[in-house]
């Protein structure tokens, strides 16, 4: 009897290791997979705009996650409100992911943004010019908007 609860204790210990071990590394899969600084990518073929004019930026963060994606939103949303401040004619939506999913969702399929928080610069004609998913960088962003504001202001709505 004293062997069999042994054997019993053994197989126990081992059953809840492999479970920590499988929660583990699931949850460094979850929360891993927002830990890639930036991915800048060019627009999808699906939804590229042929118009070239910026009409307007469309913000999405999260109201809820982990602390390390709530401190990232924190931080893109202080950067926002400075672009907002220093570009004021440049209309910006803001959307949270749960919050505006209805909204948000098919935007994200159609572009594969995968990372929050994301920003994408929309066309005149509804299209996607470019999109920034994960870090955000106040330079990039800011050369971005002045590069699609030199394109209404010069090209006429031409692509360059």
């Amino acid at each position: 009897m004293n062997e069999g609860f042994i054997r019993l204790r053994r197989n126990l210990f081992w059953k809840v290791v492999l479970l920590v071990l499988l929660v583990l590394v699931g949850a460094g899969v979850y929360f891993g997979a927002g830990s890639v600084p930036t991915q800048e990518k060019t627009w999808d073929k699906q939804q590229k705009s042929e118009a070239g004019i910026l009409d307007h930026l469309v913000f999405i963060t999260t109201s809820q996650g982990c602390q390390c994606t709530l401190r990232r939103n924190k931080e893109a949303k202080e950067m926002m409100g400075g672009i907002q401040k220093d570009f004021p004619e440049l209309k910006v939506k803001n959307l949270d992911y749960i919050l505006d999913n209805l909204e948000v969702n098919p935007l994200m399929q159609n572009n594969q943004i995968s990372l929050l928080p994301a920003l994408v610069f929309i066309a005149s004609d509804g299209g996607v010019l470019y999109k920034i998913d994960g870090f955000l960088d106040n330079q990039t962003v800011r050369e971005k908007i002045r590069f699609y504001q030199k394109v209404k202001g010069q090209n006429n709505g031409e692509r360059p």
